[in-house]
């Protein structure tokens, strides 16, 4: 999976779920997400992901409901930045 290739699920109208944990991505695809509008969970732990990066998750976690998480689901979660 690629930035550019985030174009690909956000097609999907029931995409419910969608973990990106580990995937070598640096966020300047998440604005494909936004068509998503069924996406209530996103996880972009491990990846490249900046909080520049970040405003289109931002779309996601400010539906009702919604998570997105920095955290994989796996061992290898992200430290969180102090």
């Amino acid at each position: 999976m690629t930035d550019a290739g985030l174009a690909h699920p956000s097609g999907c109208p029931d995409l419910h779920t969608l973990n990106l944990g580990g995937v070598k991505i640096d966020g300047s695809g998440l604005t494909h997400l936004r068509g998503a509008t069924k996406l209530t969970w996103l996880s972009l732990g491990c990846t490249n992901v900046t909080d520049a990066s970040q405003t289109a998750s931002e779309s996601v976690s400010s539906r009702g409901g919604s998570s997105v998480t920095d955290q994989s689901p796996g061992p290898m979660a992200r430290p969180k930045a102090s």
